[in-house]
């Protein structure tokens, strides 16, 4: 008895089997059982052999599903099969002919409507659930108008024990099906909780190293870095100086990707804080206006920054996260802008002792497919076409400026056209320290190459405090060198 039932538990119940498919199997073994149940019942209430053959059909027909749905897996076809053929051509017909709503056939009508509720899916369960229902109903009318069709049960005790053994029947099949359902669906549910323990555990553990190897391989290319600018400086060679700037270029970009996996692994642990404090709004113009006019000058295009000059002179935010989020803005604009120009500008919505900070970046770039737009700030997500595919670009940045931009309680908005350029806006509240308007602020830089400056203090003194001795001894050659170079103009 033993191996049977392991046997029936492993062919039809197995996890490997889909939850409606070990539902419909559940079923149709009750279907079976029911029939034959049925069947039997018939023998004791006399209503007829053609109410015994059809019983046992229905059971036949249960049984023949259940196998053939094993063997073929056309679940979905096996299930339309007994909705039509056994809800809706053999129950009507086992209605007439053992006593009509004057037996127990109404219990096997809720039996037949949960079925289908349960089996199929979307519109077509509500569907063919309602025609069931008007079609049960319908019979029953049409049996009380229409008196004679009906092969009622002859005797008081006959429409007792159908009633009783059908309602019996169709409640333990049901309560049974109820256990098993709820059952499966609990076991399911805990797999899924332990699953996503799981997952969850992995990804902090996922987390914890990326923050760590980036954090080790951090060090090692600001030292490369260093020491390849030592290389430029003292070259005599162009092009050793030509490698060197081709390494110089290559290893700020592998930086840059290092440091945005660290901030993506901190905004996935939940360890990405803000710092908020008081600064000078003139500064955050100032510092973003020269980091879009030196990436736009190496590029060759036109930049222009444009700020109200009704902007209150301080205010209380995170100064360091808001640059960082425009920064990746401006860097954007400057890759995909091949020729005319970038925009920088500022602006206000006054909330009270707060204003919401506009900060907006214009470019007459490729522009951004509408349909791809959605996309833009999902992480390693690009929307360039893949014609530029050769531009520089992981699909992290906007992913983090939009992370940090909600941690703001800010929003960022896009509006581009295709081959038209694009305007990235982000708005941030922040508190007004000093609403000392900040005055006429307009800077405007031509499409020229910035040549490199340095100065020369000789009296100098200088602390330098690292724990990586590599670090240091960069740090040492190139103020070492600094005393040889020559002031440029």
């Amino acid at each position: 008895m033993k191996q049977i039932f392991l046997f029936v538990k492993e062919r039809f119940f197995s996890k490997h089997l889909g939850f409606r498919v070990r539902l419909f199997n559940v079923l149709a073994m009750a279907g079976t059982i029911i029939s034959i149940l049925m069947a039997v019942s018939v023998l004791f209430t006399q209503v007829g052999i053609e109410n015994f053959l059809l019983n046992l059909f229905s059971a036949g027909l249960s049984y023949g599903l259940l196998v053939y749905s094993y063997r073929t897996g056309k679940y979905q076809l096996c299930y339309l099969i007994t909705i039509i053929v056994v809800f809706m051509l053999l129950f009507p017909i086992l209605f007439f002919i053992s006593g009509g709503y004057h037996s127990g056939m109404p219990s096997f009508f809720i039996f037949a409507v949960v079925f289908t509720v349960f089996m199929l899916e979307g519109k077509i369960a509500l569907i063919m659930s309602a025609l069931e229902m008007i079609l049960y109903v319908g019979i029953c009318i049409f049996a009380y108008f229409n008196s004679h069709t009906v092969n009622f049960l002859q005797t008081e005790a006959d429409i007792l024990l159908d009633s009783v053994i059908a309602f019996a029947t169709v409640s333990i099949s049901l309560g049974i099906t109820m256990y098993l359902h709820f059952r499966m669906y609990n076991v399911q549910r805990l797999e899924l909780e332990k699953a996503k323990e799981e997952a969850l555990a992995l990804s902090e553990v996922k987390t914890r190293f990326l923050a760590n190897m980036s954090h080790e391989i951090r060090t090692p290319i600001n030292v490369m870095l260093g020491m390849n600018e030592m290389i430029m400086r003292e070259s005599q060679s162009v092009q050793i100086s030509r490698y060197a700037a081709n390494i110089q270029n290559a290893g700020k970009t592998l930086l840059t990707l290092i440091n945005n996996i660290l901030d993506v692994s901190k905004m996935e642990s939940g360890k990405l804080d803000l710092v908020k404090e008081s600064y000078k709004m003139i500064e955050l113009i100032s510092d973003l206006a020269m980091i879009g006019q030196e990436s736009a000058a190496k590029h060759g295009i036109m930049f222009s920054t444009e700020a109200d000059q009704y902007l209150p002179s301080i205010l209380y935010g995170d100064f360091i996260h808001i640059k960082q989020v425009v920064m990746n803005f401006l860097s954007n604009a400057v890759k995909y802008t091949k020729e005319g120009s970038v925009t920088l500008s500022f602006s206000q919505k006054n909330i009270d002792d707060w204003i919401i900070l506009c900060i907006r970046v214009k470019d007459t770039g490729i522009g951004i497919d509408k349909n791809k737009q959605e996309y833009l700030f999902e992480a390693f997500t690009r929307g360039d076409l893949p014609a530029h595919s050769n531009i520089e670009g992981t699909g992290l940045g906007l992913a983090i400026a939009k992370e940090l931009t909600g941690l703001m309680d800010g929003k960022i908005y896009v509006d581009s056209i295709l081959g038209s350029g694009s305007i990235f806006t982000v708005e941030i509240p922040q508190r007004i320290e000093d609403s000392t308007p900040i005055g006429i602020w307009k800077f405007e830089q031509s499409a020229v190459r910035l040549e490199e400056s340095s100065f020369i203090a000789p009296k100098g003194n200088i602390l330098i405090v690292d724990d990586n001795k590599e670090n240091l001894e960069v740090i040492k050659l190139q103020f070492t060198s600094n005393r040889h170079c020559t002031k440029r103009k």
